[in-house]
């Protein structure tokens, strides 16, 4: 069984997927419902998670729920776009790093508190994007454990905001 192979539902399949008479484990019902004589298994295989698809099929096939399509599936190649390496990156301007670090050190000093001392220290002594964007994550993350999720979604849009309106 090839990676590129295309199986179709027998009418027994799609009764299958209908009725749920088999009692089929969870990944081998996704397996059969996805199975379309369109899809190839590579793709199929990308819905089920931390699984070996091919004893799946078999499986489904053993119990003449699914049947080879009779074609196979060539993938065309997309090739991905190139991404500037991080130094091709323009960074923030000085007065992008200053609204940044200003919006940072009154994030600390409100809701992470005072005793966030080294971070103070490190967000004023901070002068390249690469070390205050792994501030910002830190200071994120101590957010999103102490104030919820939506303390650390708002801190993180009013840096981009505050870094936009500082152009």
């Amino acid at each position: 069984m090839s990676p590129i192979s295309v199986y179709r539902k027998t009418s027994a399949g799609v009764e299958e997927v209908q009725t749920c008479a088999a009692g089929l484990h969870p990944q081998t019902r996704r397996v059969l419902i996805l199975t379309d004589g369109i899809t190839p298994l590579a793709r199929i295989s990308s819905y089920v998670r931390g699984a070996d698809i091919a004893p799946l099929v078999d499986e489904l096939l053993r119990l003449g729920f699914i049947e080879a399509a009779g074609r196979t599936v060539t993938e065309p190649k997309v090739e991905a776009p190139r991404l500037p390496k991080p130094e091709e990156f323009p960074g923030p301007t000085p007065k992008q790093m200053e609204a940044i670090r200003e919006i940072v050190l009154y994030a600390v000093h409100s809701m992470v508190g005072f005793s966030a001392t080294q971070l103070e220290l490190r967000i004023i002594e901070c002068d390249n994007a690469v070390e205050m964007r792994q501030i910002v994550g830190e200071i994120r993350n101590i957010m999103d454990r102490q104030l919820g999720t939506a303390v650390g979604d708002r801190f993180i849009e009013a840096v981009r905001a505050v870094s936009q309106a500082a152009r």
